[in-house]
């Protein structure tokens, strides 16, 4: 009687040819994925305007930052307030 193991029928798995078409719609499948997964994974990283070598660039990115924060103050304070309404 002779034993198979796991690692002899992964083998004989291996040895069956894949058709070239199969794993050209493999291949591109999985460039897709890849590629899909990269643009959701694209994020702004506005932290590089911050340090950006023209000066005119960090002012705008210094007064729409100071201007994000100020909106989002007023409108945590009037969410504040209308949540004392519900009190």
């Amino acid at each position: 009687m002779s034993q198979n193991t796991n690692s002899d029928s992964h083998q004989d798995i291996n040895k069956e040819p894949l058709s070239e078409a199969l794993r050209a719609r493999r291949q591109k499948e999985l460039r897709l994925e890849k590629e899909a997964e990269r643009r959701a994974n694209r994020k702004w990283n506005l932290d590089k305007l911050k340090t950006h070598r023209f000066w005119i660039v960090r002012a705008i990115y210094l007064v729409a930052n100071s201007v994000w924060i100020v909106v989002v103050a007023i409108g945590g304070f009037i969410a504040w307030l209308i949540s004392l309404l519900f009190i």
